[in-house]
């Protein structure tokens, strides 16, 4: 599987009231990827919100966009997007949040893995 649609772009989170800021990119699903202040979302929306999340899962999420957590770390955000993109087409198909979030774990699983062993001498 392949990241080749990942956000390219990293605009920094801004301080103040501006708490997300989309990267200019998209999800093959055409959502719209946005990085938010986790904190700030924890604080406003939900104390469970955590990595990521989207219109399916959390309902203060739109659901043409997908949330990542600005605070986690930079080669995180990829991942989370592709979890999020994969989980929220399954669940825009029917499938329940528990089932939809365990088949896009195992596939971002299997994306760090891939990907680590890439990397090994």
């Amino acid at each position: 599987m392949s990241l080749d649609w990942q956000t390219t772009t990293v605009p920094a989170i801004p301080s103040g009231v501006d708490w997300k800021v989309f990267t200019g990119d998209d999800c093959p699903h055409g959502r719209r990827i946005a990085l938010v202040d986790g904190t700030y979302v924890r604080n406003h929306f939900d104390s469970d919100f955590s990595q990521g999340g989207n219109g399916f899962r959390y309902r203060f999420v739109p659901r043409g966009e997908i949330w990542i957590d600005a605070q986690i770390s930079q080669d995180e955000w990829p991942l989370i997007a592709f979890h999020e993109c994969q989980e929220v087409e399954l669940m825009r198909q029917g499938m329940s949040y528990d089932k939809a979030h365990n088949i896009a774990k195992r596939l971002e699983d299997h994306i760090r893995h891939a990907s680590l062993q890439v990397k090994s001498p």
